[in-house]
């Protein structure tokens, strides 16, 4: 018997040494960024590319200070593509997958876990993203002016 509607099948995947709590495609690319951290506590950004025989690693960094839970880059231009993230600690950063060093943006968002994020404004409209977590807040943050670095 024939299978009848959509059907979903695994193209790659990779195998990774660290919890991943969330990933995203990076707007208009083969690329795609996820999220999470180490056993060690600290968390981790890394980038990667898909390519015809795989999945590619092509930039990673590890931060001490932000353990990833959740990520978007709805609030931002496809020209820009910054990756806002939540954190285990509350935080809402924002980051320039070019220069990850630091982030752009880095405000304490929440007094517990950031479980989710998302954003609107990419193209039309300010830049702003919603927060939801675990102390029991959502919350909407304007980024159309810096708050600090």
């Amino acid at each position: 018997m024939a299978e009848e509607g959509p059907r979903i099948i695994e193209h790659v995947n990779k195998s990774l040494n660290w919890s991943t709590y969330d990933a995203r495609w990076i707007p208009n690319s083969a690329k795609f960024a996820a999220i999470g951290y180490y056993a060690r506590g600290s968390g981790t950004i890394q980038v990667y590319s898909l390519k015809q025989n795989g999945i590619e690693l092509v930039a990673e960094k590890e931060h001490k200070d932000h353990m990833f839970k959740c990520c978007t880059f709805d609030h931002s231009s496809p020209e820009e593509r910054r990756l806002a993230t939540g954190g285990m600690n509350g935080s809402l950063c924002v980051w320039d997958l070019e220069r990850m060093a630091a982030p752009i943006y880095n405000v304490r968002a929440h007094e517990d876990i950031v479980h989710s994020i998302d954003g609107c404004g990419s193209e039309f409209g300010p830049p702003e993203l919603v927060t939801a977590s675990r102390d029991g807040c959502v919350k909407v943050f304007d980024l159309g002016k810096k708050t600090n670095q």
